[in-house]
């Protein structure tokens, strides 16, 4: 939890100086009281939020441009460790034991059962505690000995009340649900607010050292660059509805007189309300579990997944405790949407007129996704997921997990999962997959030529172990989602009612790669703060795609979620594979 702390403002000036070569040794910590961003206060904090200025020049056609952004996140209260211990236990975070900046600084190991004053050390040629030695050595008695020292290695130890937490440390750890919502209220931010921002994190530049030398001026307007909207996909329910096919707006709908395309097909006990003396707990052969929590704790519904997915192996669907007495028409179609695509229904297809790469000829779209543990703790294993369509509309998908070593990104056993997921789409569709695209999400760009190279390696010797001269065509697509680009409308009529630009918006120019085949695609109508578009970049291209026609297909991809009514900001595969990665990470 975050507890009324000021925030602290990290600002990092990067310059050049031999070419090529990037400088940001001039770094300034700003306490919110210059005029660079406003200090505030966040409620229920215990570090400081801090928010820095990004900085970066990628590679764009025809001239040298720069890449500005503000970010937030947390960083550890520089106070006295028994302030912050009195507030939250924490370990792995460095410490000085004097107030000279010069000191070295140290990192906790742990912290011990005694306490300072029934703790004995050798002094001199007596045995003396703790408490004493600090009042002999330093002149400095302790005003808490009954409180234990903390241990920064074998021989090396400390009371607590003489450490303080030293300045600038990344808070690494994963956040808890409390400091997930203050973190993301904080950054949230309206779009002319965040470019405001941005144009403030330019004016360094002006008076910046190193781009002097070097006669390089950064203009204090934002590059201007051509967009254009894709029109939305037209979207099929059951044939009996009202409304069977429709073109959404804006990225949503809803679903007033339509009907899921298909139903589950599930069995229910009804008859006479007669007790029983000894009714059964469980009953066999069910095909979800409904559970009502009391809470948003994340404890007991990790348990209850684990349970049901390891154990029974049955589907689970959870369920506030108050949205039961206090049902809402739209939560109540929420969560039967889930549970009809869980029950093995399907809630919408996109027409396939409008997915013809995907609808003429059998075709699988895929996604290959890693998540790690939270921090640089490489002893907790690493999660790969890979999440392919089994049907012949991308309508439905299915996931394999793998579990693997710490911090790998590169899967350990890809040519396995693909040979299965190819064998899943076979028993579904009665067709080997002609064509194959691959999604590919958390590469950087300095890791693409590797990635490439062994993930379509591992893709072909999985189509050649099914059959020698099966040869399907692939396209190979890195989604990058961490990145610093924004797009704010040039004109306000030309915006949404957020104040983002317009759902489908398509950039293709100026600010992407001067050579290679890339694009950013705002799929989704952002519900508050500023939008953030997907950044694509095309790798490897069997199928011949144009620029156009790639787009298309993954803007409409986007509309095919099934858990929610909403165009959603990346193609659904990914969605499904970070799902799949959050499930086996109760297991971790």
């Amino acid at each position: 939890m975050f507890d009324n702390v000021k925030v602290t403002i990290l600002v990092k000036r990067p310059g050049l100086g031999r070419i090529g070569r990037p400088i940001s040794d001039v770094k300034t910590v700003f306490d919110g009281r210059q005029n660079i961003f406003a200090a505030r206060q966040l409620p229920f904090a215990i570090r400081p939020l801090t928010i820095y200025v990004f900085r970066k020049m990628p590679p764009t056609p025809g001239r040298m441009m720069i890449n500005v952004d503000v970010s937030a996140t947390a960083f550890y209260e520089s106070s006295d460790l028994v302030h912050m211990v009195a507030k939250i236990l924490e370990r792995n975070i460095r410490v000085t034991h004097r107030d000279d900046c010069s000191v070295r600084s140290f990192k906790i190991l742990k912290l011990t059962d005694t306490s300072t004053s029934n703790t004995q050390l050798n002094f001199g040629y007596e045995r003396i505690d703790i408490a004493s030695y600090f009042q002999n050595t330093y002149n400095k008695p302790l005003q808490f000995p009954s409180l234990p020292y903390v241990v920064v290695r074998g021989n090396i130890f400390f009371p607590m009340e003489v450490c303080k937490v030293v300045e600038e440390q990344h808070y690494i750890r994963k956040y808890n649900e409390r400091q997930t919502a203050d973190i993301t209220k904080f950054s949230c931010q309206p779009p002319h607010i965040r470019a405001n921002k941005i144009k403030q994190g330019l004016l360094d530049y002006r008076q910046n050292e190193y781009m002097k030398q070097f006669g390089l001026i950064v203009s204090e307007e934002m590059a201007v660059v051509p967009t254009r909207i894709l029109p939305a996909p037209r979207i099929r329910f059951h044939y009996s509805s009202r409304t069977a096919a429709f073109v959404p707006r804006d990225g949503s709908w809803n679903l007033r007189d339509k009907k899921v395309a298909t139903g589950a097909t599930w069995f229910m006990d009804t008859g006479m309300n007669i007790p029983k003396k000894n009714p059964p707990i469980i009953q066999g052969n069910h095909q979800v579990n409904l559970c009502i929590l009391p809470n948003t704790g994340l404890p007991l519904y990790a348990e209850i997944k684990r349970v049901c997915d390891t154990i029974i192996g049955v589907a689970t669907q959870c369920v506030q405790s108050k949205h039961i007495f206090q049902a809402k028409r739209q939560y109540c179609a929420n969560l039967c949407l889930k549970m009809n695509v869980k029950l093995g229904g399907m809630n919408s297809f996109i027409e396939p007129s409008c997915i013809q790469f995907v609808t003429e000829r059998p075709t699988i779209v895929m996604d290959a996704s890693v998540t790690h543990a939270p921090g640089d703790d490489e002893s907790r294993p690493s999660i790969a997921a890979l999440c392919a369509s089994v049907d012949a509309k991308a309508s439905r998908y299915a996931a394999s997990i793998l579990v693997q070593a710490g911090r790998q990104e590169i899967f350990s056993d890809f040519s396995g999962m693909i040979k299965e997921h190819l064998k899943s789409f076979y028993q579904t569709c009665e067709r080997k997959p002609e064509s194959m695209l691959l999604y590919r999400k958390g590469i950087s760009e300095g890791q693409f030529e590797q990635f490439l190279d062994l993930e379509i390696e591992a893709v072909r010797a999985a189509c050649a172990s099914l059959d020698a001269n099966y040869k399907p065509s692939i396209t190979f697509v890195v989604i990058q989602k961490r990145h610093h680009t924004r797009l704010f409308p040039v004109d306000k009529k030309d915006s949404d009612n957020t104040g983002n630009c317009p759902v489908g918006t398509v950039v293709e120019s100026t600010i992407t790669h001067p050579f290679e085949f890339d694009f950013y695609l705002q799929s989704h109508a952002g519900t508050r703060g500023t939008s953030r578009p997907m950044h694509y970049y095309v790798l490897y291209d069997e199928n011949r795609f144009n620029a156009d026609s790639l787009q298309t297909l993954s803007y409409n991809l986007c509309y095919s979620f099934a858990r929610c009514t909403r165009a959603v900001s990346i193609v659904p595969p990914v969605y499904y594979a970070h799902l799949a990665c959050s499930r086996v990470s109760f297991e971790r």
